[in-house]
Formats: structure tokens, C-alpha cells, sequence
């Protein structure tokens, strides 16, 4: 057996690098294996891992140079490939105008390189739509009751903030609006990101499509009525429309020109409307046609809708549905098992109920699991996430862990109930529970099909939300108990949001107990030294009203409450009329209620008997309101006074988008009537005048001005208010400041106030 060849000794380099000098000789490569009892080098001890035999260490090898390294780079392998860059920006999704690099670089075997990239995008980018994806949405489209004031607004302006709920329609609402201005082949989307605000797309002039009609997604935070002006501008001068969809804020301000309250179509058309495009696209007679033959004529489609909508178990099931999609789903249920007499629609109606039951027991008993603790869990994390299922994942996940922590002590069941004896070992917590992520702990069946977004799925909380909570309350023998206090301490959570989810589950919850809701729970929080608390009371009450009990047992509470000499209960009381209460109970009682509350001294600072009284305003009452009004501002006491002026701004805030131009609905009453005018500028002078209320009252007649612009009738109406408040001296200086120094300066500028100032000139002689 003959010995491997020993390598061949490395070149000789005349004058190395001080580097390579001091470095150990490579060995060249070679293709054959060296022997296994060939000692090794100790750069090749180093590479295996060997250790030193002193110490027990392993060995540290130094890193290997050669002439190529000490070779500075030239500038083009300085820089990045362009098109390198380019792959990676489009595998992520953003749009680069101009890519700056900066940092220095270095190459060569254990050198350093730093290299950053400043990408320079914009922060709204424009996707066009295809006509065929617009006509597929649009396809059996049911218009509602909004749209018609939709396209009068898009007739006359550029720019639509339509405003309502999620998954009520809306987008498909603004689509067909715009498909009517601009087709369907010219509709595109802004889209941008969430926290973008909207000066970012009035900084790009070239950003929309000349001609076309443009979708955009916005938070109602991020609406500001410059920004919407100056985008409508621009739409403008590209001849284009653009309609933002927000949610619903309840109170639109100065953003009434701009805004369209978006309202659901009827479930019953839109049940009939996608049922009769289900069965005329399968080719088919419906299924209690007589003839059975393909040239039968549509009328029998139609008029399998009507038999459809006469049974009384359809029309209960579609009465409890809120958004059009879920109507859609319920027709495709009924085309696709084809039911042809009464039995088979009880059976669809009565089955989707069942269904729900059962797939809400099967998801909160976990049975997949086998762990216990695990169980217990997912049972937990379930309920949290079905009550706050608009709030962040870090509330619905320490939800949800306070909520295994009340269920450890019993592990109850809807037969057995198991006690956690003394000295037995601890159990495994969540956090030490394997794969335990916020996506997989949500099944598909509590998952919204609607959101294609993974991060805002929520629960379907028409469908399975109602399901769920009666399981979790009646399946499991200590879950009343549990639950209560649960909600009590959601109820001293720092958000909003999680306050509010855990009221609405509390007026639900007393459906099934309402003695207990009301000793546990909402008698604690109306006297709870925490306004956020007291609200959550005040929510609840409402909530309790809509329930199937009878509500005068809320009502009585309610009313007890308001003879209450507590600061807090009385506040509680105001709170729940200025949630909704008011539109629940008689007025008559309401206006008693809310009066004995406003004549407290210690309650003047507090907005809420305003707000309460917004509540009960319309067309109808408010001659009735404007006399109260003046009944307070009348009766000698200093308090009562403040919270007329407080209201007065509240009711001059309303509007009633009855036409093209919102009117104010006080206005809208009166008529132009010369009585009627006197008292509303009574009230108006008052409001303008004490400070508690003297900003808000100038910010809403200012709004009254601007509106004015847009409607001559209602033009009529402002001045000849202006007119009664000019003649008292003190509001015709403070009248000439905002004038001249607020109203004078707004972009584009009110026509109505060049009249305001002649009103001042002819009051000043």
C-alpha cells in the first residue's frame, strides 16, 4: 500500500501583504480523500471542531486572506444591481420613484458592509378595476335607501364621503354610483396605508385617472373638511369622481356637505333578488314550476321568490339579519337544495339555527383536544374573542387569560364539575401550552368570510355571536357566575372599545338573568366613582331594551334611579337617555327625567343632558324641544340656563339630509316662521353669550352660514336668524371678529358671508 503524495509546496509570492505574510500557507485542492491516518493541519483541526489539548477548548482558526482581498473594489462592485433592488420592492409590494443609497462599503473576508436604502414612495397608489370584476359585484345589486342621495351628491360635487357600518354594503353601494358617472370599465381604487393621513394623496395632482371614478378606504379620524376640499379640487380638474368610505361617526360637523349616511338595502329584496340570479343562471325552472321545461317563461322564478318570502320562518330568519351578505348566503341555501314545498324551507330555517347551536357547542367544548388545561383554554380564548371582537388582539388575548384564570379552580362541564383539590400539582398555563398563536385558536366557523384581511377578521357576530354566548351561559353549570365577574372587570379596562363590547354582552346576558345582570353588575357600575363605568351601565340599560323580555323592568330601574339623590346614579341616568334610552321610553317621561337632572347645581359642567336631548330631535319634536328650551331659560336658575345654551348647539349640530343641502332640523321646522325664528334666535343669543358654551355655539352658526351657501331657501332662513342676533350689541362685536378674522379666511369662502357683513353694516347705523 503506498502513501499518499504529500502536496505540492504553495507559489512563492515576492512581498506579500502584511496580512498574507503573517497568515499560515494554504494548501491547494485536491480531488483525492486524504487517508485516514494522515495527520491533519491545524487549520483543519480548526474546521473540524478539534480542541486543544491544554485546555479542552476548541481551537481558533483565523480567517484565511490572499492577494484577491487586499484588492480594492472597483465602483461598479460597489454598488447594488439596479434590477436587484427592483425584484426585491416589487416581491414587497412597494412602488419606488427614486431608491437612495448611502453608507460605506467594504469587501474581503471578515471586513464589515453597511449599506441603507431610503425608498421614496407615495403613500397612495392606484389600482384600476377590470369591467368584467365591476359587473361581476354589481351583479343582482339591490339598491338601498341612501343611494338615490348618493348620485344627486355625485351629480353636483366630486367628492362623496359615504359613512356607515361594515359589511353593510357599502362598497358595492359606491361602485354602483360611480359605474353610473363613469362606467364600469373606468373605476379604479386608492389604495394607501392605514395610518396614511389624506393630505398625502392632495400632495400628488397626477394621482388620479382623468375620467374615471375612484374608490377610497379611509378611518373616519383621518376625514378633515380642507383635505376633502382640496381633494374634490383635484377631482375636479381630472373630471373625476371619488368616494371615501369611513365608518359611521354619528356626528358629521362641518363634513356635512360632503356626506352621505349609507343605509342597507331591505334583506328581503336583496334575498329575492340573488335567489332569482341563482336560478336563472342554472338554466333551470324553478323548482315549483309546472311545465319542467327550459323555454319556460321568468315569470316562475319570480314568483318562487314571493312563495319563499310568505313563509313565516323565512321572514323571521331574514328579519334578524343586518348585513346584505348574509341574505345572499340564505337565498344560495334555498337554490341549491331546490325546496319545492313548506317542509324543506322550515327545514333550511330551522336547521341554520341548529346548526349554529351545535357548531357553537362543538367550538366551546374543544373536543379535538385532549388535554384538559388546553380545553379549558380554547374554551376561554373563544369567549373573549366572540365578545371583543372589534378590539385588538392584546385585549382579546389578557381577555382571555383572566378568563382561564377565574375557570382553573373548577373545570366545569355541562354534566361533571371537577374541584382542583389542595396540594395537587399546578397545572400547565397558557403560556407554556405549545402552538398556541392568536390564528390558530380561531376556527374558519368564527371567522367573517366577508374580510379578505387576516389581520380584521372578526367573529360573525349576527350568526355565530348570538349562538356562542347562549352556550357559554347555559351549557355549563358555574358559567353565570363566572361570567359576571368577568365582565366586571372588563368593565375597568382602559379602553373604550372593551368597556363597550363588555356592556352590549351584559344587556344580552340579561335576557337570560336579568336579576342577577341587575344586582351583580349594572346596580355596582351606576354608582361607580369611574365615568367610563357609569357609561357602561348606561350601555347596558340600552342594550337590555332591545331585548325579547318585557322592557318595563329596565324602565322601573331607570326611573328609580333618576329619583336618586346620588351625584353618580343621576349621572348614570343622563348617560343612558344620551345613549339611546330617550328613543325607548315616552318623551313626556324622558323630558321629566332629564329636567329634574339639569336642575342640580353640582351637574352643570356635564354635556349629557344636551346630548340626551339630541336624541329625541326630529322634524316632529322639535317644537316641542325648542319650548322646553325656552321653559328652562325662563325658570330663574343659573344651571338650567348652561345646559339650554349646551343643547341649543347640540340641536343646531342636527341636520335632516332630506334634500341635495343639509338643512339644520330646527330650521327645517320652522318654516320661516316669524315666531319660530324669534324663539331659535332667543336661544342663539343665549349660547352665544355664557362661555361655557360660547365656542361650540359660534362653530355651529358658522356651520349654518356655510351651509347657507348651497341652498337659497335656506340662505333666506340663516340671515334672517343673523339678523334677530345683531341687534343685541355684544354679539354684533363678537359677530364683526369672526367675521373678519375666522369666516373671512376659510378656503373656499362662504357666499353667504358677504351678506352677514351687510347685516352688520345696516345693525351699526
Amino acid at each position: 500500500m503506498t502513501s499518499p503524495q504529500p502536496p505540492a509546496p504553495a507559489p512563492k509570492v515576492e512581498n506579500p501583504p502584511p496580512d498574507e505574510a503573517e497568515s499560515p500557507k494554504r494548501q491547494p485542492k485536491t480531488d483525492e480523500p486524504p487517508a485516514k491516518d494522515e495527520p491533519r493541519s491545524p487549520d483543519e483541526e480548526g474546521k473540524s471542531g478539534g480542541t486543544d489539548k491544554n485546555n479542552g477548548e476548541p481551537e481558533k482558526s483565523e480567517p484565511r486572506r490572499n492577494a484577491e482581498d487586499a484588492r480594492a473594489p472597483g465602483p461598479d462592485e460597489r454598488s447594488i444591481p439596479e434590477n436587484l433592488i427592483e425584484a426585491l420592492l416589487n416581491a414587497t409590494g412597494y412602488r419606488a420613484d427614486r431608491i437612495n443609497s448611502h453608507g460605506p462599503m467594504a469587501y474581503g473576508e471578515g471586513a464589515t458592509a453597511n449599506q441603507y436604502f431610503g425608498v421614496e414612495r407615495p403613500d397612495f397608489r392606484l389600482e384600476p378595476r377590470t369591467e368584467e370584476s365591476v359587473r361581476e359585484e354589481l351583479d343582482a345589486y339591490v339598491a338601498g335607501p341612501s343611494d338615490e342621495l348618493l348620485n344627486e351628491r355625485l351629480r353636483d360635487q366630486h367628492l362623496v364621503c359615504l359613512l356607515g357600518e361594515p359589511r353593510s354594503g357599502r362598497t358595492h353601494a359606491a361602485l354602483s354610483a360611480l359605474a353610473q358617472r363613469h362606467g364600469a370599465g373606468g373605476l379604479a381604487d386608492l389604495i394607501g396605508p392605514a395610518d396614511a393621513p389624506l393630505a398625502a394623496a392632495t400632495r400628488e395632482a397626477d394621482l388620479l385617472r382623468h375620467g374615471c371614478g375612484h374608490l377610497l378606504r379611509l378611518e373616519a379620524s383621518k376625514l378633515s373638511r380642507r383635505e376633502l376640499t382640496d381633494l374634490e379640487s383635484i377631482a375636479r380638474t381630472h373630471n373625476a369622481r371619488v368616494v371615501v368610505i369611513a365608518d359611521q361617526t354619528g356626528q358629521h360637523g362641518e363634513l356635512a356637505r360632503f356626506v352621505v349616511d349609507h343605509m342597507s338595502p331591505d334583506p328581503a329584496e336583496v334575498f329575492q333578488a340573488h335567489l332569482r340570479r341563482l336560478l336563472v343562471r342554472d338554466g333551470k325552472c324553478a323548482p315549483r314550476c309546472s311545465c319542467a321545461t327550459v323555454e319556460c317563461p321568468a315569470f316562475c322564478v319570480e314568483a318562487y321568490g314571493v312563495w319563499c318570502l310568505d313563509d313565516q320562518g323565512l321572514r323571521a330568519e331574514l328579519s334578524a339579519i343586518r348585513n346584505p351578505q348574509e341574505a345572499t348566503m340564505l337565498a344560495s341555501a334555498v337554490a341549491t337544495r331546490r325546496i319545492a314545498d313548506d317542509i324543506g324551507l322550515r327545514e333550511v330555517t330551522a336547521g341554520l339555527s341548529t346548526r349554529r347551536v351545535d357548531t357553537a357547542r362543538s367550538l366551546l367544548a374543544a373536543t379535538s383536544e385532549t388535554d384538559p388545561v388546553k380545553r379549558r383554554w380554547l374554551r376561554a380564548f373563544r369567549i373573549a374573542y366572540t365578545v371583543l371582537s372589534d378590539c385588538p388582539r392584546v385585549a382579546v388575548m389578557e381577555a382571555a387569560s383572566d378568563l382561564f384564570q377565574k375557570m382553573r379552580p373548577v373545570e366545569t362541564t355541562a354534566v361533571t364539575t371537577n374541584p382542583v383539590l389542595p396540594g395537587q400539582a399546578a397545572e400547565t398555563s397558557p403560556e407554556q401550552l405549545p402552538d398556541i398563536t392568536f390564528d390558530k385558536l380561531i376556527p374558519p366557523d368564527m371567522r367573517d368570510r366577508h374580510d379578505g384581511d387576516d389581520e380584521n377578521r372578526t367573529p360573525s357576530t349576527n350568526r355565530i355571536m348570538p349562538a356562542l354566548l347562549d352556550v357559554a351561559w347555559n351549557d355549563y353549570p358555574s358559567s353565570p357566575r363566572i361570567l359576571t365577574s368577568w365582565l366586571d372587570e372588563l368593565v375597568l379596562d382602559r379602553s373604550p372599545k372593551v368597556r363597550s363590547r363588555a356592556a352590549v354582552v351584559a344587556g344580552y346576558f340579561s335576557g337570560f338573568d336579568r336579576e342577577l345582570i341587575f344586582s351583580e353588575l349594572i346596580s355596582g357600575w351606576a354608582r361607580h366613582d369611574r365615568g367610563g363605568v357609569r357609561q357602561a351601565a348606561a350601555l347596558t340599560c340600552v342594550f337590555a331594551m332591545e331585548d325579547k323580555h318585557p322592557k318595563q323592568i329596565v324602565t322601573d330601574h331607570v326611573r328609580r334611579w333618576s329619583r336618586n339623590t346620588s351625584s353618580l346614579v343621576l349621572d348614570t341616568v343622563a348617560r343612558a337617555y344620551a345613549a339611546g334610552l330617550s328613543e325607548r321610553v315616552s318623551m313626556r317621561k324622558a323630558l321629566q327625567d332629564l329636567r329634574r337632572i339639569a336642575s342640580k347645581d353640582w351637574y352643570w359642567y356635564s354635556p349629557m343632558v344636551g346630548l340626551a336631548m339630541r336624541r329625541l330631535l326630529s322634524k316632529e319634536t322639535a317644537p316641542v324641544l325648542v319650548g322646553q328650551l325656552l321653559d328652562w331659560l325662563h325658570d330663574g336658575l343659573a344651571v338650567t340656563t348652561v345646559h339650554a345654551a349646551r343643547t341649543m348647539v347640540e340641536l343646531a349640530e342636527h341636520n335632516t339630509q332630506t334634500s341635495l343641502t343639509p338643512w339644520p332640523t330646527v330650521l327645517r321646522w320652522s318654516g320661516g316662521d316669524r315666531e319660530d325664528l324669534n324663539h331659535i334666535a332667543e336661544l342663539w343669543c343665549n349660547a352665544l353669550l355664557l362661555p361655557p358654551s360660547a365656542f361650540a355655539a359660534w362653530r355651529a352658526l358658522e356651520g349654518w352660514v356655510h351651509a347657507a351657501g348651497f341652498d337659497p331657501a335656506l340662505e333666506e332662513i340663516v340671515l334672517a336668524v343673523v339678523g334677530r342676533l345683531c341687534a343685541v350689541a355684544p354679539l354684533r362685536v363678537r359677530m364683526r371678529f369672526h367675521l373678519e378674522r375666522v369666516w373671512s379666511q376659510r378656503e373656499p369662502r362662504y357666499p353667504t358671508a358677504v351678506k352677514v357683513a351687510e347685516i352688520l353694516k345696516e345693525a351699526d347705523r
